[in-house]
């Protein structure tokens, strides 16, 4: 190969990796999908006892880290519900089981969700809660494939909340 071509060769590697950087950096990569829903849909019954699900779908090649992780390991999906909002945590998140497997980039066994996962989250209606105001959880993740990743990252989701008399 001549200097030329090594160099050209060199130049197209550094702009496609400057190129997918500026991409992460710009949120364009986002391999997760999330929905929040509950069924039935949320009375205003204050001290009511109620479960939301919340549903990942994650591209083909990428995964997201389950509840429990070790020490110093990737960030652990975690739900939080704001202080001052409509609801609050009521128990322990159920559903899908999550998949154990060695992870090579942290060099640690972990618990990772691929594809398409559900999360049962039991809230308790405080006695604040009126209708159309939204129940609202945040969720923090870290997503990753093979060859990267991703910072984690918080989302907010959010379902109506409908008067008694709204529902039947």
């Amino acid at each position: 190969m001549t200097t030329v071509t090594t160099r050209r060769i060199g130049l197209a590697v550094l702009l496609s990796c400057l190129t997918y950087i500026a991409a992460l950096a710009q949120g364009a990569i986002q391999p997760v999908s999330w929905a929040l829903s509950s069924t039935p849909e949320p009375s205003t019954a204050a001290g009511s006892h109620l479960t939301l699900d919340l549903t990942a779908h994650i591209d083909d090649g990428w995964h997201v880290y389950a509840f429990h992780q070790a020490e110093n390991g990737p960030t652990p999906l975690r739900i939080t519900a704001d202080p001052n909002g409509t609801v609050q945590l009521a128990g322990t998140p159920s559903g899908t089981s999550p998949i154990k497997r060695h992870d090579t980039s942290f060099d640690l066994d972990t618990e990772i969700f691929d594809h398409q996962f559900t999360v049962h989250v039991p809230v308790l209606m405080k006695l604040s809660a009126a209708a159309g105001e939204q129940i609202g959880l945040d969720v923090r993740f870290q997503a990753c494939n093979d060859h990267i990743c991703l910072p984690p990252k918080t989302v907010h989701l959010t379902v109506p909340l409908k008067a008694a008399a709204d529902i039947r």
